[in-house]
């Protein structure tokens, strides 16, 4: 990976001296280590998990299966690590688990405190207990497992840092570390447990870990901290992102962990909170750091100074309809996804469907862009939430991001960085088939060094979401490189009860994954008697929901056998009687059973998963079977929160236009049938738009456009495109006039 050059304007101010850049980085996780010890594989936050035993597409789909399910009684929210070849699993119960990584048999199991119950403070969104919810770290050097737990002391929430044995899980001496105390940007700022949330996984640096903070449910009074504790057992630093009565500017990053592109440096991103105010423009960053990208330096005595940032011109309207920023981590990208001129990029995204391409030598400030808008490097509109943080292929030149809606389906999306031109470009280059609710995580990518084609996108989904709740859930796998503009699905497990965000790990040819009850492995089966199996995939064309559609489950063997069995873990799914009475007395190398699927017993839209277990004479194979929902009428494709275009700075004089896509992803076409209009300065184009007929499957791109008349300032409004499949409200803003 490409050192990072310092911030340009850090160094034109001097500051940099305050930066240990000869610091030795003690304990980091290069880009591309694959790393089993960290959350996302290395401190880029790359996801990426080179082997040569990685999986490939072949395998993935038809060789692999469930290998256990550990139940540990308890929510997991944290992706599992691994420490002294043992699988490290933290739970809501604030305990901490040591498994067999094969067999997932129990070795040892702590307790680190009395957990607080959700009711205490009436947030259900983690519930009915909270104890560990962001990823540990291991300590390359020692072996030891750094935790961050939620626990009661005397009555009242309180965070601790705990470093333990992996042998035993019991704490190392000095340890656990209570995290309390001032601000040192603001020493009138106190750090209260009770309102706080830890939820980014911890990042080990320079002999420092690194814990982040947010809220609970957005409830008031909080902070955004940053807390710092040494491997002897010494609070280094603690920093808030707002310091004194402003408040909030919560660290969530929807679990994805602290970043860090080189010795004592550290990227986040924050969410809500005030911001810069309107109209001061430039690099200011002793406080007011509310949904932004950060750069955190340590300074000589181990404090955080902020030294740069990057803030959306528009944050305050963000947040005002949930489209804000900071909902995932900072990817920092290598210097092959950038140019000679700008070698040192970084990723990130947004409520408001914004993907952010930025320069880490300069992140762009406040309102420093053409007419006060935003300064970057490039920005996309994925047309949906995206809460996960970007995940990467380097052997590919791909980035993957998971886009999602209460209530609505969305995708995986897989973009490509345009390095043509004088300024690098994100470009969509292949997207799967909606079926992402919520709370769905981002990827993780497995490959084979030096193998082409090789590069696997694993994601848990979720196909029903509350507040609470991943329901319908599986472990889905892509393979990673799109065909024909599509992201092919190979395989897919399902998980009885999933957890939110849950980032898989893989650790050679085995994926891990955390569950609402502990964790699933994944992996390559034992060779067995029988030699394959396929059934339906994700290539299958849509199942509508009303009626009964067919598909087929073929078994091939080795040797002639009759079947003696086969069940489905699916009330949505069954065999035909009469073939399956053929294959219980004929013997036979292919065993080929016709699929009744009946979608209207699920009440859902989206994807289906099951299990077939099928029984025969050479031995038991279960076989993951896919079936995709949709409306049997047209459906528009709608995110949820509505699609957001944010034109930046306009001139007086000046024009700027943008364009959305409707698709419709039911089974019959949708026509348009009117649209109410935006407020001025803003226009949506309706010449051959309202009565346009949107095919099965097919997408109709829109214009919208803002003008530099008018008012000057912020301009907000919406807009309403109404058709026979649903209606979507577009949000739109402009800084008109500029600064």
């Amino acid at each position: 990976m490409h050192g990072p050059r310092p911030p340009r304007w850090v160094a034109a101010a001097m500051i940099v001296v305050l930066v240990l850049l000869g610091a030795p980085a003690t304990g980091s996780v290069p880009f591309g280590s694959g790393s089993s010890g960290t959350n996302r594989g290395d401190d880029a936050r790359s996801a990426w998990y080179p082997s040569a035993m990685a999986p490939v597409p072949s395998a993935a789909a038809s060789r692999y299966g469930t290998l256990f399910r550990a139940d540990l009684g308890a929510k997991v929210y944290a992706q599992p690590v691994v420490a002294a070849g043992s699988l490290i699993v933290a739970t809501e119960a604030d305990e901490v688990a040591a498994l067999d990584p094969v067999t997932g048999a129990l070795r040892w199991q702590r307790t680190l405190g009395v957990p607080v119950q959700a009711s205490a403070d009436g947030c259900g969104d983690i519930s009915p207990v909270r104890g560990v919810t962001s990823t540990p770290v291991v300590d390359p050097r020692s072996g030891d497992v750094f935790v961050v737990d939620e626990e009661l002391q005397g009555g009242t929430t309180a965070f601790a840092m705990h470093r333990l044995d992996p042998s035993d899980g019991t704490d190392r001496p000095g340890f656990p570390v209570w995290i309390a105390g001032s601000a040192d940007n603001q020493r009138s700022t106190t750090f209260d447990g009770a309102a706080e949330m830890q939820r980014p996984g911890l990042l080990l640096l320079g002999g420092v870990v690194y814990a982040a903070f947010a809220s609970h449910c957005d409830q008031r009074p909080y902070d955004g901290w940053v807390a710092g504790v040494s491997r002897a057992g010494r609070l280094t630093t603690l920093f808030a992102t707002e310091p004194g009565a402003l408040g909030e500017s919560g660290i969530w990053q929807s679990g994805g962990g602290l970043s860090s592109d080189g010795p004592g440096q550290i990227l986040l991103t924050s969410g809500n909170g005030t911001g810069m105010p309107l109209g001061t423009p430039g690099h200011r960053s002793a406080h007011r750091l509310g949904s932004a990208s950060l750069r955190l330096s340590v300074s000589p005595s181990g404090t955080l100074v902020a030294t740069d940032f990057f803030e959306p011109y528009d944050q305050e309207f963000l947040s005002s309809v949930d489209a804000d920023y900071g909902t995932g981590a900072m990817t920092v990208l290598p210097s092959t996804f950038g140019t000679p001129r700008l070698p040192d990029l970084a990723v990130t995204g947004s409520k408001a469907g914004w993907l952010y391409l930025l320069d880490r030598a300069d992140l762009g400030g406040s309102g420093t862009g053409p007419d006060g808008g935003d300064r970057v490097v490039d920005r996309i509109n994925l047309g949906a939430k995206i809460v996960s943080t970007p995940s990467i292929s380097p052997g590919d030149g791909l980035l993957f991001v998971t886009t999602v809606g209460v209530g609505a389906v969305r995708q995986l999306v897989a973009l490509r960085i345009d390095a043509s031109g004088p300024t690098p470009q994100l470009r969509v280059v292949g997207t799967s088939t909606p079926d992402l609710s919520f709370g769905s995580s981002s990827p993780s990518i497995s490959s084979r060094p030096g193998v082409p084609g090789s590069s696997l996108a694993w994601l848990v989904r979720c196909g029903i979401a509350t507040d609470t709740l991943c329901a319908d859930a599986s472990l889905d796998v892509y393979q990673a490189a799109p065909v024909d503009g599509r992201l092919i699905e190979l395989g897919s497990w399902p998980i009885p009860v999933g957890s939110k965000f849950a980032q898989p790990l893989i650790v050679g040819k085995t994926v891990y994954v955390a569950t609402g009850t502990g964790v699933m492995a994944v992996g390559r089966l034992p060779d067995r008697p029988i030699a394959a199996a396929t059934s339906l995939t994700a290539d299958a064309a849509p199942i509508p929901t009303t009626g009964t559609s067919t598909g087929s489950l073929t078994i091939t063997t080795a040797t002639p056998a009759t079947l003696s069995s086969v069940t489905f873990t699916s009330p949505a799914v069954s065999a035909d009687a009469g073939a399956v009475a053929a294959a219980e007395t004929t013997a036979a190398t292919t065993i080929s059973l016709p699929l009744a699927i009946d979608p209207t017993s699920l009440a859902r839209q989206g994807e289906a998963t099951s299990e077939a277990t099928v029984t025969t004479s050479v031995g038991t194979i279960v076989v993951p079977l896919v079936v995709h929902l949709t409306s049997a009428g047209p459906l528009l494709m709608e995110a949820r929160p509505a699609p957001l275009f944010s034109f930046g700075g306009i001139a007086r004089g000046r024009t700027a236009s943008m364009t959305g896509t409707l698709t419709n992803v039911g089974m019959a076409p949708l026509s348009i049938t009117g649209v109410l209009a935006p407020a001025r300065p803003f226009a949506v184009t309706t010449t051959a738009l309202v009565g346009s007929v949107v095919a099965q499957g097919a997408s109709l791109t829109y214009a919208v456009s803002a003008s530099g008349a008018g008012r000057v300032g912020l301009r907000t409004s919406s807009a309403t495109i109404e058709t026979t499949g649903g209606s979507m409200i577009i949000h739109l803003d402009a800084l008109v006039g500029g600064r």
